[in-house]
Protein backbone atom coordinates (compact mmCIF):
# COMPACT_ATOMS: atom_id res chain seq x y z
CA UNK A 1 0.00 0.00 0.00
CA UNK A 2 1.41 3.36 -1.05
CA UNK A 3 1.74 6.07 1.56
CA UNK A 4 1.08 9.79 1.10
CA UNK A 5 4.67 10.61 0.14
CA UNK A 6 4.67 7.95 -2.55
CA UNK A 7 1.31 9.04 -3.97
CA UNK A 8 2.59 12.62 -4.02
CA UNK A 9 5.66 11.51 -5.99
CA UNK A 10 3.49 9.69 -8.55
CA UNK A 11 1.14 12.66 -8.96
CA UNK A 12 4.11 15.03 -9.23
CA UNK A 13 5.61 12.86 -11.96
CA UNK A 14 2.34 12.58 -13.88
CA UNK A 15 1.56 16.29 -13.64
CA UNK A 16 5.07 17.45 -14.54
CA UNK A 17 5.30 15.02 -17.47
CA UNK A 18 1.92 16.08 -18.89
CA UNK A 19 2.79 19.77 -18.57
CA UNK A 20 6.20 19.07 -20.14
CA UNK A 21 4.50 17.55 -23.19
CA UNK A 22 1.99 20.41 -23.27
CA UNK A 23 4.90 22.89 -23.47
CA UNK A 24 6.43 20.88 -26.32
CA UNK A 25 3.20 21.11 -28.33
CA UNK A 26 2.87 24.84 -27.58
CA UNK A 27 6.45 25.39 -28.77
CA UNK A 28 5.89 23.47 -32.01
CA UNK A 29 2.65 25.26 -32.89
CA UNK A 30 3.96 28.70 -31.96
CA UNK A 31 7.18 28.52 -33.97
CA UNK A 32 5.37 26.92 -36.92
CA UNK A 33 2.62 29.58 -36.63
CA UNK A 34 -0.23 27.11 -36.45
CA UNK A 35 -3.46 28.52 -35.10
CA UNK A 36 -5.24 25.80 -33.12
CA UNK A 37 -7.81 25.70 -30.35
CA UNK A 38 -6.64 25.18 -26.73
CA UNK A 39 -8.47 21.84 -26.55
CA UNK A 40 -6.51 20.68 -29.61
CA UNK A 41 -3.25 21.57 -27.88
CA UNK A 42 -4.24 19.62 -24.78
CA UNK A 43 -5.44 16.67 -26.87
CA UNK A 44 -2.10 16.51 -28.68
CA UNK A 45 -0.24 16.95 -25.38
CA UNK A 46 -2.09 14.02 -23.80
CA UNK A 47 -1.40 11.92 -26.89
CA UNK A 48 2.30 12.80 -26.74
CA UNK A 49 2.38 12.09 -23.02
CA UNK A 50 0.82 8.66 -23.53
CA UNK A 51 3.36 7.67 -26.17
CA UNK A 52 6.38 9.02 -24.28
CA UNK A 53 5.26 7.59 -20.93
CA UNK A 54 4.78 4.19 -22.57
CA UNK A 55 8.21 4.47 -24.20
CA UNK A 56 10.00 5.34 -20.94
CA UNK A 57 8.01 2.65 -19.12
CA UNK A 58 9.08 -0.02 -21.61
CA UNK A 59 12.71 1.17 -21.43
CA UNK A 60 12.62 0.94 -17.63
CA UNK A 61 10.99 -2.51 -17.72
CA UNK A 62 13.66 -3.74 -20.13
CA UNK A 63 16.35 -2.38 -17.82
CA UNK A 64 17.61 0.25 -20.27
CA UNK A 65 19.86 2.83 -18.70
CA UNK A 66 20.03 6.53 -19.49
CA UNK A 67 22.47 5.98 -22.34
CA UNK A 68 20.26 3.53 -24.25
CA UNK A 69 17.12 5.38 -23.26
CA UNK A 70 18.05 8.73 -24.77
CA UNK A 71 19.99 7.20 -27.65
CA UNK A 72 16.61 5.98 -28.89
CA UNK A 73 14.40 8.80 -27.59
CA UNK A 74 15.53 11.32 -30.21
CA UNK A 75 14.42 8.95 -32.98
CA UNK A 76 11.05 8.25 -31.33
CA UNK A 77 10.41 11.95 -30.83
CA UNK A 78 11.48 12.77 -34.40
CA UNK A 79 9.01 10.23 -35.79
CA UNK A 80 6.25 11.68 -33.60
CA UNK A 81 6.88 15.15 -34.99
CA UNK A 82 7.03 14.05 -38.60
CA UNK A 83 4.06 11.69 -38.71
CA UNK A 84 1.77 12.79 -35.87
CA UNK A 85 2.18 16.56 -36.02
CA UNK A 86 3.42 16.92 -39.62
CA UNK A 87 6.42 19.06 -38.74
CA UNK A 88 8.68 19.84 -41.75
CA UNK A 89 11.89 17.83 -41.89
CA UNK A 90 14.36 20.61 -41.04
CA UNK A 91 12.20 21.94 -38.22
CA UNK A 92 11.70 18.41 -36.85
CA UNK A 93 15.46 17.86 -36.72
CA UNK A 94 15.98 21.10 -34.85
CA UNK A 95 13.13 20.56 -32.36
CA UNK A 96 14.19 16.95 -31.75
CA UNK A 97 17.70 17.93 -30.73
CA UNK A 98 16.47 21.02 -28.86
CA UNK A 99 14.02 19.04 -26.71
CA UNK A 100 16.41 16.11 -26.19
CA UNK A 101 19.32 18.36 -25.18
CA UNK A 102 17.24 20.39 -22.74
CA UNK A 103 15.60 17.31 -21.22
CA UNK A 104 18.69 15.15 -20.88
CA UNK A 105 20.89 17.93 -19.50
CA UNK A 106 18.30 18.75 -16.84
CA UNK A 107 17.77 15.10 -15.90
CA UNK A 108 21.51 14.49 -15.52
CA UNK A 109 21.88 17.73 -13.56
CA UNK A 110 19.15 16.97 -11.02
CA UNK A 111 20.13 13.31 -10.78
CA UNK A 112 23.64 14.51 -9.96
CA UNK A 113 22.30 16.76 -7.20
CA UNK A 114 20.16 13.92 -5.85
CA UNK A 115 23.19 11.58 -5.89
CA UNK A 116 25.14 14.05 -3.76
CA UNK A 117 22.29 14.64 -1.31
CA UNK A 118 21.35 10.96 -1.02
CA UNK A 119 24.98 9.75 -0.87
CA UNK A 120 24.27 7.30 -3.69
CA UNK A 121 26.45 6.49 -6.72
CA UNK A 122 25.39 7.85 -10.10
CA UNK A 123 24.62 4.29 -11.21
CA UNK A 124 21.73 4.31 -8.70
CA UNK A 125 19.93 6.74 -11.05
CA UNK A 126 20.62 4.92 -14.29
CA UNK A 127 17.08 3.52 -14.30
CA UNK A 128 14.33 5.43 -12.52
CA UNK A 129 12.37 2.31 -11.52
CA UNK A 130 15.19 -0.12 -10.73
CA UNK A 131 15.46 0.00 -7.80
CA UNK A 132 12.17 1.77 -7.13
CA UNK A 133 12.91 4.80 -5.01
CA UNK A 134 10.35 7.61 -4.97
CA UNK A 135 13.09 10.15 -4.32
CA UNK A 136 14.32 9.45 -7.85
CA UNK A 137 10.82 10.12 -9.17
CA UNK A 138 10.82 13.47 -7.39
CA UNK A 139 14.15 14.32 -9.03
CA UNK A 140 12.76 13.33 -12.43
CA UNK A 141 9.66 15.49 -11.87
CA UNK A 142 11.81 18.51 -11.02
CA UNK A 143 13.83 17.83 -14.19
CA UNK A 144 10.70 17.93 -16.36
CA UNK A 145 9.45 21.12 -14.73
CA UNK A 146 12.85 22.75 -15.18
CA UNK A 147 12.85 21.82 -18.88
CA UNK A 148 9.49 23.55 -19.38
CA UNK A 149 11.18 26.93 -18.88
CA UNK A 150 13.32 26.34 -21.99
CA UNK A 151 10.26 25.16 -23.91
CA UNK A 152 8.02 28.03 -22.81
CA UNK A 153 10.76 30.47 -23.84
CA UNK A 154 10.10 29.55 -27.47
CA UNK A 155 6.35 30.18 -27.20
CA UNK A 156 6.85 33.96 -26.92
CA UNK A 157 6.60 35.61 -30.31
CA UNK A 158 9.75 37.71 -29.80
CA UNK A 159 11.70 34.45 -29.31
CA UNK A 160 9.78 32.33 -31.84
CA UNK A 161 10.34 34.74 -34.75
CA UNK A 162 14.18 34.42 -34.69
CA UNK A 163 13.82 30.64 -34.58
CA UNK A 164 11.77 30.76 -37.78
CA UNK A 165 14.58 32.68 -39.48
CA UNK A 166 17.07 30.11 -38.20
CA UNK A 167 15.06 27.12 -39.40
CA UNK A 168 14.61 28.69 -42.85
CA UNK A 169 18.32 29.54 -43.15
CA UNK A 170 19.98 26.47 -44.65
CA UNK A 171 23.58 27.54 -43.88
CA UNK A 172 23.00 28.41 -40.25
CA UNK A 173 20.63 25.50 -39.77
CA UNK A 174 23.35 23.09 -40.85
CA UNK A 175 25.80 24.68 -38.43
CA UNK A 176 23.26 24.53 -35.61
CA UNK A 177 22.37 20.87 -36.20
CA UNK A 178 26.03 19.84 -36.22
CA UNK A 179 26.70 21.81 -33.02
CA UNK A 180 23.66 20.31 -31.29
CA UNK A 181 24.70 16.84 -32.42
CA UNK A 182 28.14 17.31 -30.86
CA UNK A 183 26.60 18.54 -27.59
CA UNK A 184 24.18 15.61 -27.57
CA UNK A 185 27.06 13.17 -28.07
CA UNK A 186 28.87 14.75 -25.13
CA UNK A 187 25.76 14.35 -22.96
CA UNK A 188 25.58 10.69 -23.91
CA UNK A 189 29.21 10.37 -22.87
CA UNK A 190 28.19 11.87 -19.53
CA UNK A 191 25.60 9.11 -19.26
CA UNK A 192 28.36 6.47 -19.37
CA UNK A 193 29.22 7.36 -15.77
CA UNK A 194 25.75 6.27 -14.72
CA UNK A 195 26.70 2.74 -15.63
CA UNK A 196 29.61 2.59 -13.15
CA UNK A 197 28.98 0.93 -9.82
CA UNK A 198 30.87 3.51 -7.76
CA UNK A 199 30.86 7.27 -8.09
CA UNK A 200 33.03 9.40 -5.88
CA UNK A 201 32.07 12.97 -5.07
CA UNK A 202 34.51 14.30 -7.67
CA UNK A 203 32.75 12.34 -10.44
CA UNK A 204 29.37 13.69 -9.34
CA UNK A 205 30.68 17.25 -9.38
CA UNK A 206 32.24 16.66 -12.79
CA UNK A 207 28.89 15.41 -14.06
CA UNK A 208 27.13 18.51 -12.72
CA UNK A 209 29.71 20.85 -14.22
CA UNK A 210 29.40 19.03 -17.55
CA UNK A 211 25.63 19.67 -17.61
CA UNK A 212 26.20 23.35 -16.89
CA UNK A 213 28.84 23.49 -19.62
CA UNK A 214 26.49 21.88 -22.14
CA UNK A 215 23.59 24.21 -21.25
CA UNK A 216 25.79 27.29 -21.49
CA UNK A 217 27.39 26.17 -24.74
CA UNK A 218 24.00 25.38 -26.24
CA UNK A 219 22.58 28.81 -25.37
CA UNK A 220 25.62 30.62 -26.78
CA UNK A 221 25.60 28.55 -29.97
CA UNK A 222 21.88 29.09 -30.47
CA UNK A 223 22.21 32.84 -29.90
CA UNK A 224 25.12 33.03 -32.37
CA UNK A 225 23.25 31.05 -35.04
CA UNK A 226 20.10 33.17 -34.60
CA UNK A 227 22.05 36.41 -34.98
CA UNK A 228 23.78 35.20 -38.12
CA UNK A 229 20.53 33.93 -39.64
CA UNK A 230 18.90 37.29 -38.91
CA UNK A 231 21.79 39.12 -40.56
CA UNK A 232 21.47 36.87 -43.62
CA UNK A 233 17.74 37.60 -43.63
CA UNK A 234 18.40 41.36 -43.59
CA UNK A 235 21.00 40.93 -46.34
CA UNK A 236 18.48 39.09 -48.53
CA UNK A 237 15.90 41.81 -47.88
CA UNK A 238 18.46 44.44 -48.84
CA UNK A 239 19.25 42.65 -52.09
CA UNK A 240 15.53 42.39 -52.90
CA UNK A 241 15.04 46.11 -52.24
CA UNK A 242 18.02 46.99 -54.44
CA UNK A 243 16.66 44.82 -57.25
CA UNK A 244 13.24 46.44 -56.90
CA UNK A 245 14.81 49.95 -57.06
CA UNK A 246 16.81 49.01 -60.15
CA UNK A 247 13.67 47.70 -61.87
CA UNK A 248 11.86 50.90 -60.90
CA UNK A 249 14.67 53.07 -62.30
CA UNK A 250 14.71 51.12 -65.56
CA UNK A 251 10.95 51.60 -65.80
CA UNK A 252 11.24 55.36 -65.21
CA UNK A 253 13.95 55.86 -67.86
CA UNK A 254 12.41 53.55 -70.44
CA UNK A 255 12.19 55.40 -73.79
CA UNK A 256 8.68 56.04 -75.14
Amino acid sequence: MLNLTQWTAILAYGGSHIYYNYCIICMLYCVLQRSVKPKTVWRDAICLFGINAAYFGVCSALGFGLLKNFSLFWLVFYLQERFLFHVPKNAARFFTLYVTLCTLSNILFYYGIAAVLMHEPLSYFENVFHPLDFRKIYALSVSYMSTTFALRYCTKEKNAAPLRHLISSMNQMGFMLVSMGVLFAYLLFQGIMYGSLHSVLLEKIWSLSGCIYISTGFRLTLRYAIKLSYLYHLDEKNIQLQQALERQKKGCFRPD
